[in-house]
């Protein structure tokens, strides 16, 4: 606190030391006293505002939800492997009209409200961007009709350049079934058409080579029923301006007894690769479906692995060098019949591979593949089925191993990954694509009918092989695998230390019109895959935000969220969504139906209703006990207690008990309101504790800032004319609820800026549930839930108003969460350091102080205060507070005082408030937010108010008094009257030339002269009390005259005589010494003398008074 000197007051001189205290009695000015500063404020320099924020919440940021989208295939590109693309469709009823399917019903659309999407990240899949309108408007892309769909109606095939995430292909075909390749080489900013003359066949399969001198190979492999699949090969340069290449014209694609020539005996090719080794080995590997032969000699599809070299003479299989290739996939004594009567929708995963990163196709100890088979394993003798579902092996060269599934019951498999060398040690990763136990024929009837249905909200199981051992590998099953449906698409990131997954779900097939909300996703996880979560493209609706959990230590907040089911809804699940940057990004970590499976409400419980030190959930029932009191809200009384419920509580209201007192519960709250919710804190630093409660149903007087108490009949309040009123909720709180004793005036404040309220008594408005409180270093942050509309909902009705064609909520503020940051809550009002205590002049001429000035920190970000000065520093008397001073318009509502300049906050005190030679205590807390919210801070430590005396003859001096006579020469006796707040007296006396006899400064109110002063001499004499060394009073000059000298006995003396007081006897050697010291005393008077008379020519000639005796 510094105190500012008005007009009318003197700057004080420094009282100096020794020889410079003679100088006293020339003081014309008032030193003031400071006392021990009060202790800092607990904020720091930015401090968040008062009022309600909303809290970013997961929604279409980065694409993290995606309602009605599914993911087909993705693929990573360049060597960090940290650009993802991936291709699906999205469903919607808004803003998407395709063309059928010319492939329906066993296409890949199947309603015109689905549309074919690419969506690309740069950041391993935390976030993606949706780049289909690039596809859409690629170069040179052939004309097929006047629909926005038309050229390009379905993507089927996407892959990246290993060495390059900015080459990237997309393969699909138009609304006549034609063939469609697109390439970008600037990261699917812009694609141009590749070919100049048609791919015959859909494309089911892709791959891009590395760089080869600048050139690279593309393939793509088709499905044909008549002339048979194939790869196509597209030659790249610096243009894309090459021609397709038919590779089945290459020397030993359909040479085996069987195709005997001839190509369309290959149905389909379901997977290529090119050799990661390809600058050296130009290798390229294939899964494809062709006609087979059992031992008996009966015909059936079968799965083969075919290779090739392209190199300047390209060939395949044997004639390539690969002798013994292509490798018909069996099982010991069985063969593996492929389901070729699935549509084609499904047959594009019917069979894959995947190869090591030393793959090289010249040594045969790392010609060593991986791959997977959906199919029938028959017996050919009996043709007998001896299981359904995915088979696994590893093919070493051309031999193959044991099949490595069979432990798992052979799940359907929609891809596998492998992160290892050739020695098959690796890390095998499975993704299945069916759920455990289906047939042929219930995939079959899924596809047509969605009977039966695949599970919901359990996610698609994905395995897992550490350390191989080929002929027995060990699984484990992720425990909380990536959510979706079917068709877990799995890769591992390039270092191998994280896995990834994305996945479909039922609405791709559009059954029943259910169309979103199947929990289709991309996810991720570590490298032991047992825990995914889910980072973009999430199927998912939010329409209810269920609770929160944060842990303080690592800055991580929990969500749980749900959606019911409705029109359109394959799924009713909950989710947990984690952010650990304040809701910049989110991921969601469970998902699962905790409201009626046992095992998935553990799990929900154990994240959300963990215990996170430094986090407090609300008492919403029964009674909240903290620092030795009970605090609860009359209608959460606990039936199986007793005492609470002959408490007689009223509903609306909080209620507090002190433990170990009288045991009456005693009423807090001020307003009856829908109380909810109660939490207290004791912030560590903080001044003391506080209670909160959420509460809803306040009204509100916007223009006089005070809340609206309801009828006595409990009716909702009148609005004063011309004033604004709305109903809110928030949270209310009070300071030191725990004060002791009872029947003590709470001051509740209501935290409620930032809402919009409504002023419609059936209105829609924010209706905040209290969820959470947590210390911080600058403030208490409230976590509220908006419970009264839906997330989704505009208004909170039966209508939707989520806008599908733009992807948005159209009003993102309703549902939400929401934080209060409390700056308050932990904050004292902070008095300057230094100058909180002082002394007050006061006015010569009347017992009145001069006006003067209280300055303090601003707190937070207040703009209007409270202050009290008191007789006593528990400020049980008050005397003075801001609504007794005038302050005109610095007044305001609802009775607090607005400093002129905010942010150093002071208070002019009038020139005579306070009584004159008393003490008092001040101070001020904040209780008006810039936000215009009524909150208030804690009390600032009190200051010291000390008013000087009135004029100085209050200081009185007494003998000898004001032209006294025939005072004594010797041991004349001087005493005064003492003075409140004085420590020590400076008492000096004069001669009539002002030249020094006298003088001391002690503690004592009198003073024996220890020399002998001259007869019949007048004399002048003072007397200033100080408090330390500053002066806080001067007496009046006083004079005397001593007794005449001598005369005879017979000579009668005439007027008054001066009779001292008994002085002590003093010692002979005491008057030796007085005599030194009076020699001593002498001589700096002479000295004295001397500069006062300089002294007063200088003022003199300068126009200024000298100094005083």
């Amino acid at each position: 606190m510094k105190r500012r000197l008005r007009p009318g007051t003197h700057a004080a001189s420094p009282a100096h030391a020794s020889i410079a205290r003679f100088f006293r009695f020339l003081a014309t000015v008032v030193i003031l006293a400071t006392l021990t500063p009060p202790q800092p404020a607990l904020m720091s320099a930015s401090c968040p505002p008062a009022r309600w924020e909303q809290f970013q919440t997961p929604n279409h940021d980065g694409l993290l939800i995606l309602p009605g989208s599914d993911i087909d295939r993705f693929c990573a590109g360049g060597a960090q492997g940290q650009t993802l693309y991936a291709i699906g469709t999205r469903n919607s009823p808004c803003g998407i009209a395709t063309a059928e399917d010319p492939f329906a019903p066993d296409g890949m659309l199947f309603a015109s409200g689905q549309a074919p999407c690419l969506w690309k990240s740069t950041d391993g899949g935390c976030s993606w961007r949706d780049r289909t309108e690039a596809v859409l408007e690629a170069a040179h892309l052939p004309d097929a009709g006047d629909g926005d769909y038309d050229d390009f109606l379905v993507f089927t095939a996407v892959s990246a350049a290993p060495d390059d995430p900015d080459t990237v292909l997309v393969a699909g075909y138009d609304r006549n079934g034609v063939a469609v390749v697109v390439v970008s080489s600037d990261g699917a900013q812009e694609f141009v058409s590749l070919g100049c003359n048609a791919i015959d066949g859909i494309i089911l399969s892709a791959s891009i080579s590395p760089s080869v001198t600048g050139r690279r190979d593309i393939a793509v492999g088709t499905i044909d029923t008549t002339a048979g699949g194939r790869i196509w090969r597209y030659e790249s340069g610096r243009y894309w301006t090459q021609s397709w290449q038919d590779t089945s014209q290459y020397d030993g694609w359909d040479d085996t007894p069987l195709w005997a020539g001839d190509p369309a005996h290959i149905l389909a090719v379901t997977s290529i690769a090119f050799s990661p080794s390809y600058a050296d080995d130009n290798a390229i590997l294939a899964a494809v479906i062709g006609d087979a032969e059992e031992p008996d000699g009966d015909p059936y599809s079968g799965f083969y692995f075919v290779a090739g070299v392209w190199d300047s003479a390209p060939a395949w299989n044997a004639d390539a060098g690969l002798s013994s290739y292509p490798v018909l996939i069996r099982d010991a004594g069985s063969v593996l019949h492929a389901p070729v009567s699935l549509p084609i929708f499904l047959l594009r995963n019917a069979a894959g591979i995947a190869l090591p990163a030393d793959y090289h196709a010249d040594m045969s100890s790392h010609r060593n593949v991986l791959l997977y088979a959906n199919g029938s394993l028959v017996h050919p003798a009996s043709d007998t089925v001896r299981g359904e579902g995915g088979f696994l092996f590893w093919v070493q060269d051309a031999t193959l191993s044991g099949e490595m599934l069979g432990r798992e019951d052979n799940p359907w498999v929609a891809s596998t990954a492998y992160s290892g060398t050739s020695d098959m040690r690796g890390r095998i990763l499975v993704g299945t694509f069916f759920p455990d136990g289906w047939s042929t024929g219930d995939i079959a009837a899924w596809f047509d009918t969605g009977s039966p249905a695949p599970r919901c909200c359990a996610g698609v199981d994905v395995l897992l092989s550490e350390n191989n051992d080929p002929c027995c590998p060990h699984w484990t099953r992720a425990q909380r695998p990536p959510s979706g449906q079917f068709n877990a698409q799995v890769a591992w990131s390039a270092d191998g230390e994280a896995a990834r997954a994305a996945t479909s779900g039922a609405g791709r097939l559009w059954h029943n019109d259910d169309w979103y909300a199947d929990e289709s996703a991309f996810s991720r996880s570590d490298r032991e895959a047992d825990r995914w979560e889910q980072c973009g493209l999430i199927d998912t609706m939010i329409r209810r935000l269920v609770d929160v959990a944060y842990d303080p230590a690592a800055a991580v907040l929990y969500l749980h969220t749900s959606h019911p089911a409705g029109d359109g809804t394959v799924c009713s699940c909950h989710s947990i969504w984690r952010t650990g940057d304040a809701g910049d990004s989110w991921t969601r970590i469970l998902h699962g139906r905790p409201d009626v499976n046992d095992d998935d409400e553990d799990e929900f419980d154990d994240i959300i209703d963990g215990y996170y030190r430094g986090f407090y959930k609300p008492a919403t029932s029964g009674s909240l006990q903290a620092l030795g009191v009970r605090y609860i809200i009359g209608d959460d009384i606990d039936e199986d207690d007793e005492q609470q419920v002959q408490a007689g509580f009223q509903t609306d209201a909080v209620y507090r008990r002190v433990d170990g007192g009288t045991g009456v519960w005693e009423r807090m709250s001020e307003l009856t309101l829908d109380y909810h919710g109660l939490l207290h804190l004791s912030c560590a630093d903080a001044p003391g504790a506080v209670l909160y409660t959420g509460f809803d149903n306040l009204w509100w007087d916007f223009t006089e800032n005070v809340p609206l108490p309801y009828q006595a009949d409990g009716s909702d309040p009148d609005c004063p004319p011309n004033h604004e009123c709305r109903k809110t909720s928030g949270a209310a709180r009070v300071l030191e609820p725990n004060r002791p004793g009872c029947c003590h005036d709470y001051e509740w404040d209501y935290l409620i800026r930032g809402l919009r309220g409504t002023s419609d008594p059936d209105g829609i408005y924010e209706e905040l549930t209290l969820v959470g409180a947590n210390c911080g270093a600058e403030a208490v942050r409230l976590w509220a839930i908006d419970a009264g509309s839906k997330y989704w909902a505009e208004n909170g009705d039966d209508g939707q108003s989520y806008d599908w064609c733009e992807s948005e909520f159209a009003d993102p503020r309703w549902g939400r969460l929401w934080i209060y940051d409390d700056c308050y809550a932990v904050t004292a009002a902070s008095l300057d350091a230094g100058d909180a205590s002082f002394t007050v002049p006061s006015d010569p001429c009347r017992c009145a102080h001069e006006e003067f000035e209280l300055t303090w920190d601003r707190t937070c970000d207040a703009c209007a205060y409270e202050v009290q000065v008191a007789l006593d520093s528990d400020f049980r008397h008050i005397i003075v507070e801001t609504t007794t001073l005038p302050l005109g318009e610095t007044l305001v509502a609802p009775g607090f005082y607005q400093p002129p300049a905010p942010t150093t906050p002071s208070l002019l005190i009038p020139k005579g408030t306070l009584d004159c030679n008393q003490t008092y205590w001040w101070r001020v807390r904040a209780h008006l937010a810039e936000t215009d919210e009524v909150i208030a801070s804690w009390w600032s430590e009190p200051g010291v108010i000390r008013t000087a005396p009135g004029p100085a003859g209050l200081l009185e001096l007494r003998v000898p008094g004001d032209g006294a006579t025939r005072v004594p020469v010797k041991n004349a006796s001087f005493t005064w009257t003492p003075v409140s707040g004085a420590t020590k007296y400076d008492f000096m006396v004069v001669d009539r030339e002002r030249s020094h006899v006298a003088s001391q400064v002690s503690d004592s109110t009198s003073f024996v002269l220890p020399l002998a002063l001259d007869y019949d001499t007048p004399y002048i004499w003072r007397v200033i009390a100080l408090d330390g060394d500053r002066v806080i009073a001067e007496s009046a000059r006083a004079t005397f005259r001593t007794e005449p000298a001598p005369v005879t006995p017979e000579y009668v003396p005439t007027g008054p005589t001066i009779v001292p007081p008994p002085v002590p006897v003093q010692q002979d050697w005491q008057w030796y010494l007085t005599g030194v010291l009076g020699v001593l005393l002498a001589v700096a008077l002479a000295l004295l003398s001397y500069v006062n008379r300089r002294t007063l020519r200088r003022h003199a000639s300068r126009g200024r008074p000298g100094p005083r005796a």
